[in-house]
């Protein structure tokens, strides 16, 4: 739950509203925050964190395809005659986080393994 915040606010604190595709990830933290919060306080709607895993996992993956995508054009604008492997290198590398949406993916995978097998574990037994 710290980290979906966590990222929510680094997301707000660099503006990162600009399109519609800057936007989707703001969205998926809200909900999954919410989603969260309802299962917790009432024991209910597991199925919107099982949506919320899937859709992290999905934002995510659209968000490192967005980022290396802007970044590859952004060095092939700058340097026309790049080769594949120069191009990959400098977009991983370039100014926008190419892995800072991988956050996301890893957030959805802990949302999926929480609900799939430590909420299944009693921790009160003895």
């Amino acid at each position: 739950m710290l980290t979906l915040f966590g990222l929510l606010a680094e997301l707000l604190l660099i503006n990162h509203w600009e399109s519609n595709w800057q936007i989707a990830p703001l969205v998926v933290l809200g909900f999954s925050i919410i989603a969260l919060l309802l299962q917790r306080l009432t024991q209910k709607f597991e199925f919107l964190n099982l949506l919320s895993a899937a859709l992290l996992l999905v934002a995510g993956i659209a968000g490192l395809i967005l980022h290396y995508k802007g970044n590859a054009e952004f060095e092939l604008e700058m340097y026309e005659n790049l080769g594949a492997f120069e191009l990959f290198t400098k977009s991983i590398q370039g100014a926008t986080p190419f892995l800072a949406p991988g956050a996301m993916i890893g957030l959805g995978i802990l949302v999926f393994i929480y609900k799939q097998v430590l909420s299944k574990i009693n921790f009160t037994d003895k």
